[in-house]
């Protein structure tokens, strides 16, 4: 572990004792070895000449240099054109350093010892470059290039956009897609960024080279220098990326919510064997990260969480059984995800119900736990050049900073047992659920009657 993390290594007190809220015994768990904080490196915050700002973040140790790039689009610019784009610019930039030979980017900073990538978010674009520390001007200087002013021919984009359709086509045929969108259009209404576009936009090179502009024009930056980096490697960083502008003024989207009169979507698809389930609920705005992520965590964070306990391996009902906390810029979304064979689905949803139900009951000895597997898995995530930056980029993207960031998690640490208890209680509303099943008609005619109402 890096020696820039301050942790406080300790052990998690007393073995768990199960409070009895659903129906049998489970055995004892062990106690988790875990740190009982953690603390982000230190992060010196510039200006870079463009306006977008840099995070530097130094970790002596490191043999390669982390580059993060955050280029995020304020809520009110993004269209379905700007959605296309998004999915396009990524294979448009890899591909349009000038002189990249085929294997686009990658293959030119090879000879530097550097690896890139280049990625689309839902309101933006990330790009991720490692590089040995006598590499980064060059690196940079290439990727710059390619970032500022894409020089992929039409035949090139062409092939790329054949790739990228087949790819979100398979994609979005799969079980996972559909019932995702689904669950996206109960969530989010439409024209909300995180809502499912509908119909597909056809972008040639002009106008997706016109979208590239609007983008930088208008999207904000954060870039991420962690590593063995000081005033030298800064100053590359400012040379290559001087046309970066600043981050967006407004980066919260509005919240999630579930459609009113509704509790459960269904989605037959004939001939399946298994019911994929999810159960998704918008965390109320005044719940803290670390209520919600200890309640995801308490429910469906791993083999020893109650779901997985109950459903799978006491009742045999599921292959597994998750929760985790999906973060969007100024909401959550916690979501419940298992699937289950057809035969067995109402005793799965059942079973289910009855966990959600038994969240007042959690005991602090499980609370104990989670927060102890959690602080030990941000521990790990901070680890190093590589997971420094991704760590830093991610709060980047959430338009977060590094010292809110730094408050959640002291909040994680310290947030009382009784608080946490009463915030799941509160935070797992039936009446706000959404519930999205997909399955064969025969399995959804058996399970329509056990969902919840409104």
């Amino acid at each position: 572990m890096g020696p820039l993390l301050a942790l406080a290594i300790g052990l998690a007190a007393a073995d768990p004792v199960l409070v009895e809220a659903t129906t049998s015994a489970v055995p004892e768990l062990p106690a988790a070895e875990g740190v009982a904080a953690v603390a982000l490196p230190p992060v010196t915050v510039r200006s870079l000449p463009g306006g977008a700002q840099l995070w530097e973040a130094p970790v002596a140790s490191s043999p390669l240099v982390a580059v993060e790039l955050v280029w995020t689009l304020p809520p009110d610019l993004m269209d379905p054109a700007m959605a296309r784009a998004l999915r396009l610019l990524p294979g448009m930039i890899d591909a349009g350093a000038l002189g990249a030979p085929d294997g686009g980017l990658d293959a030119q900073l090879e000879p530097m010892g550097a690896t890139v990538r280049v990625g689309a978010e839902r309101t933006g674009l990330r790009l991720r470059l490692l590089v040995p520390p006598e590499g980064l001007g060059p690196a940079l200087a290439t990727v710059g290039e390619a970032l500022a002013a894409p020089a992929c021919d039409q035949r090139e984009l062409s092939r790329w956009i054949e790739r990228t359709d087949a790819a979100l086509a398979r994609a979005g045929a799969s079980s996972n897609g559909e019932l995702g969108r689904v669950e996206a259009r109960g969530l989010y209404p439409p024209g909300h960024p995180l809502a499912p576009w509908e119909g597909s936009v056809a972008l040639e090179r002009g106008a997706l080279l016109e979208q590239h502009a609007r983008l930088r024009s208008r999207g904000g930056a954060v870039v991420v220098l962690a590593g063995p980096v000081g005033a030298a490697e800064r100053d590359l960083v400012a040379e290559a990326l001087s046309f970066l502008g600043p981050p967006p003024a407004a980066a919260e989207l509005s919240s999630a919510r579930v459609e009113p009169g509704r509790s459960s979507w269904l989605i037959e698809r004939p001939g399946a064997r298994q019911v994929r389930i999810s159960v998704s609920w918008p965390v109320p705005p005044e719940l803290s990260w670390a209520e919600a992520q200890l309640t995801a965590d308490l429910l469906g964070g791993g083999a020893t969480a109650r779901l997985d306990r109950r459903l799978r391996e006491e009742l045999g009902l599921v292959y597994e059984a998750r929760a985790r906390i999906l973060r969007r810029p100024g909401h959550a979304v916690l979501r419940v995800t298992t699937r289950v064979d057809e035969a067995r689905a109402v005793e799965a949803v059942t079973a289910l119900g009855a966990e959600l139900e038994a969240m007042v009951g959690v005991s602090a000895a499980e609370l104990q736990r989670a927060r102890a597997t959690r602080l030990f898995a941000v521990a790990r995530s901070l680890d190093g050049a590589e997971g420094t930056a991704a760590a830093l980029a991610e709060l980047a993207a959430l338009g977060l900073t590094p010292a809110e960031r730094q408050e959640e998690l002291d909040a994680l640490a310290s947030t009382p047992f009784e608080t946490v208890r009463a915030d799941a209680a509160r935070l797992l509303d039936p009446a706000t659920a959404a519930w999205v099943i997909l399955g064969s008609g025969e399995a959804l005619f058996e399970l329509e009657p056990h969902l919840p109402r409104p």
